[in-house]
């Protein structure tokens, strides 16, 4: 199992705009690189993009230009 996820880590964390629960993944899979100390990915409710920190599972939107 060591050989297939290596430094992996599954986490939930909250939408900053809309709370909505959003998955993502830390570590390798079978060879393919995956998030390492920052991950990028869009909300499955609103869309906004939020970026999560692996070491403390804080999210972030990015800013809005007005």
């Amino acid at each position: 199992v060591y050989l297939l996820f290596v430094n992996n880590l599954v986490a939930y964390v909250a939408c900053p705009s809309c709370e909505a629960k959003n998955r993502i993944y830390f570590g390798n899979i079978l060879g393919v690189e995956g998030y390492d100390k920052e991950g990028k990915i869009k909300c499955t409710n609103c869309k906004e993009a939020i970026i999560v920190q692996r070491r403390s599972l804080r999210a972030t939107t990015l800013p809005k230009n007005d």
